[in-house]
């Protein structure tokens, strides 16, 4: 036996019944779609009706293990029972086979379109993927409305953030975002790998980008310089830089300023003041 019906085997002798039958009607209704794979483990997503945002479950075929997000007990739960029998009948050889879809090549995806405006700052536009490669259609209101009708949910793959975002920008606004709107959606949507910058994908950095100091010495006097990280090339809305491929919020702004237009700040201090120069200032 492969590994793969070796794990299948071993999560049906684990599953109840009950749980074994709802899988087995999750995964004849369509609901799992691949996420990944690599050397050891296998990623699927485990949609469900009562729920926008679909299940991950990991799957270990060498290792006869599993995982499952979803906050249930049992163990292996239905998601898991669903996705293990996905995976064998994608296992199979020949006109039993049923290979797997990609998640990206069954559901639409919230794309997050951010522009430089010409006055300065961020504007942004949502669309969804197309699964069959078209091009980007433009979300029309809200995403929880799509998410409200059975039909349309069906097609999405929603993840948390899209939610929080979507509650986010339920007041339409024309063009640059507030700073402390875009500050919250970059936070938000740190994990989201939909992200384009005019047009370009960009990622968003998980930690703000800080000023650097440098101190030099003087003879009798020590130099304080603040300078702009040398990795932020341009400040694209106040509090946001962007570097060579991520948008990320800026830290210490109160010294720095929103837009960084404090920067260079250079200061002298004597030298017997080396102590509070390091440990205070």
């Amino acid at each position: 036996m492969s590994d793969v019906e070796d794990l299948l085997t071993a999560v049906r002798e684990a599953a109840r019944p009950a749980t074994w039958t709802q899988g087995l009607n999750l995964s004849r209704s369509g609901a799992v779609a691949i996420s990944s794979r690599s050397g050891d483990s296998v990623d699927l997503r485990v949609r469900v009706p009562s729920r926008p945002v679909a299940f991950n479950v990991s799957l270990y075929p060498g290792d006869e293990d599993w995982e499952c997000d979803c906050p249930g007990k049992l163990d292996p739960c239905d998601h898991v029972v669903a996705a293990a029998i996905a995976l064998g009948q994608d296992a199979k050889d020949g006109p039993a086979a049923k290979p797997l879809v990609q998640a990206a090549e069954r559901w639409s995806r919230v794309v997050y379109r951010f522009a430089r405006e010409p006055g300065g700052g961020l504007s942004l536009t949502r669309a969804l993927t197309d699964p069959e490669g078209g091009d980007l259609k433009p979300l029309q209101g809200t995403l929880q409305s799509m998410v409200a009708r059975p039909a349309q949910a069906a097609r999405l793959q929603v993840e948390q953030w899209d939610l929080i975002a979507d509650r986010l920008l339920e007041r339409p606004h024309r063009g640059a975002l507030p700073p402390e709107r875009l500050e919250r959606l970059l936070t938000v949507l740190e994990n989201s790998r939909e992200v384009l910058l005019d047009g370009e994908p960009v990622a968003l950095a998980s930690e703000p980008i800080f000023p650097h100091a440098v101190i030099e010495d003087r003879g009798d006097q020590l130099q304080l310089t603040i300078r702009r990280d040398p990795r932020i090339i341009e400040v694209v809305s106040a509090g946001v830089g962007l570097t060579r491929d991520s948008l990320a919020l800026l830290g210490e702004t109160q010294i720095a300023g929103t837009w960084l237009q404090n920067l260079p700040i250079t200061r002298s201090y004597p030298q017997n003041q080396l102590a509070e120069l390091s440990g205070k200032v």
